[in-house]
């Protein structure tokens, strides 16, 4: 066989394999060339916003604490502004993990003229195991890399449906499995454990706490008192990442925004100092801001943890609803040049 049959056999190959795995995406599982499966679930999204309006004029960024915390829709109508947003926050998105993701992926993409940011004393422990191993898994992704493998993954993963599930190749049940799912017009189930791929609103915003009442798990108690606050001291790296973040990311974008978070009364007794920890921390907090020159929003909100949470760090569709438009208030006057009206950290 020739040089060029071959390559026309190839190529054809390539491209039948390509149009069949977009045809037969909708109905896969969301692929895990991320560190999990909500930055997949966000760049679709991402796409979609920029074939829509080209550009966002507010991105919202964090750890799940704003995805949940922060509808966009609400936060223009409570600014009074037209401001089309996206909340491109992730799970256990500290700031070792969302700056390599902003920068990587979401300004490129949403290229948003104003970038706001939740701080919170999550972001501040430096005893905090998971403050160390998530932005280990982000860094190993394929997606999460940094350097030239990253970028060019990056770009594949955006253009080429065979790519982005080039691991099902391998697996002919599930593609035959897609396929009848694509006919009857169904999808197979995703093995993501927090339902990502059906929890996130149509401008990022999480869904999945909505209709839920305060309570915990064991699992949700272990996350926050041994994964994030275990052990708490702060005052070390994870506060220099932080200012690190902000000063990298304060070029990109022509406003910078940094915003508190709802925080629930039950947060206090994890904390070794209770509220005198979150205090120190807003002290902290506020001084970043004032060594990067950006504004600092402090919603203050008397959330009550059974009516406005569905658990000890996340709000449900109340919370997320009240501290939304609250945030587009405080916003409204950063974005006018008044200082906003500096007030007692949200419980």
């Amino acid at each position: 066989m020739s040089a060029p049959v071959i390559i026309l056999v190839v190529v054809t190959t390539v491209a039948v394999a390509e149009l069949a795995l977009r045809v037969l995406e909708p109905a896969l599982p969301t692929h895990r060339l991320w560190h999990d499966t909500l930055p997949a679930v966000r760049v679709r999204q991402m796409k979609a916003f920029r074939k829509r309006w080209g550009r966002a004029d507010v991105v919202f960024c964090g750890s799940s604490v704003v995805h949940s915390g922060i509808a966009p829709r609400a936060v223009a109508e409570g600014a009074g502004l037209p401001l089309r947003g996206y909340n491109a926050a992730l799970h256990r998105g500290f700031y070792a993990v969302i700056g390599p993701w902003l920068t990587g992926t979401v300004i490129p993409m949403l290229r948003p003229r104003i970038l706001v940011l939740g701080i919170s004393i999550y972001d501040s422990n430096d005893n905090g195991p998971l403050l160390v191993e998530e932005p280990e898994k982000y860094r190993r992704s394929l997606l999460g890399r940094d350097g030239l493998v990253g970028a060019v993954a990056r770009r594949l993963a955006m253009a080429s449906a065979l790519f982005r599930h080039h691991r099902v190749l391998i697996r002919p049940r599930v593609l035959l499995a897609a396929a009848r799912c694509r006919a009857e017009g169904t999808v197979l189930p995703d093995a993501d454990v927090r339902g990502s791929k059906v929890s996130v609103g149509d401008d990022g915003e999480w869904v999945g706490f909505h209709g839920r009442g305060f309570h915990t798990t064991e699992a949700m108690h272990d996350h926050l008192a041994n994964g994030v606050l275990g052990n708490f001291c702060m005052g070390g790296e994870q506060l220099a990442i932080v200012e690190r973040t902000v000063a990298a990311l304060r070029p990109l974008v022509a406003q910078l925004v940094l915003t508190t978070v709802p925080m629930s009364r039950a947060i206090t007794e994890l904390l070794p100092n209770g509220r005198a920890d979150l205090d120190d921390a807003l002290v902290a907090i506020r001084a970043i801001a004032e060594r990067a020159g950006v504004p600092l929003i402090e919603v203050d909100l008397d959330l009550e943890d059974e009516v406005h949470f569905a658990d000890p760090a996340h709000v449900n569709e109340k919370g997320m609803d009240r501290f939304s438009r609250r945030l587009g208030v405080r916003l409204a006057e950063v974005l006018s040049g008044s200082t906003p009206t500096a007030s007692r950290p949200s419980r």
